[in-house]
């Protein structure tokens, strides 16, 4: 791959749970690294769950991969303000290669 490719920036965060003080938990994100990627959207739908519509975009998304680098489905990725889910990863000696989910 060209390197020239890499011209979108993502953002990784990890999601934690941390209790709210009433018995109950609350999401955190913590931003784990900020990386230029390749972004390709593969496919779009719409569907209707309770009377309402909710549209899904899957993503392939290739980044490099740093030295002892270990990516999991549980980070959060952003792009331009896209809320991400990350649904597989696999990984070469050079790169990522990750499909994400978003879900409006």
């Amino acid at each position: 791959m060209n390197t020239g490719e890499l011209k979108h920036r993502i953002s990784l965060y990890t999601v934690t749970q941390i209790t709210d003080g009433e018995g109950g938990f609350t999401s955190t994100e913590a931003l784990a690294s900020t990386r230029y990627a390749k972004v390709r959207q593969l496919s779009q739908s719409e569907s209707t769950t309770s009377g309402q519509v909710v549209g899904e975009n899957n993503f392939s998304i290739t980044l490099r991969r740093p030295e002892n680098e270990i990516l999991s489905r549980s980070l959060l990725l952003v792009w331009n303000n896209r809320r991400m889910n990350i649904t597989g990863i696999e990984t070469d000696d050079f790169w990522h290669y990750i499909t994400a989910t978003e879900k409006s």
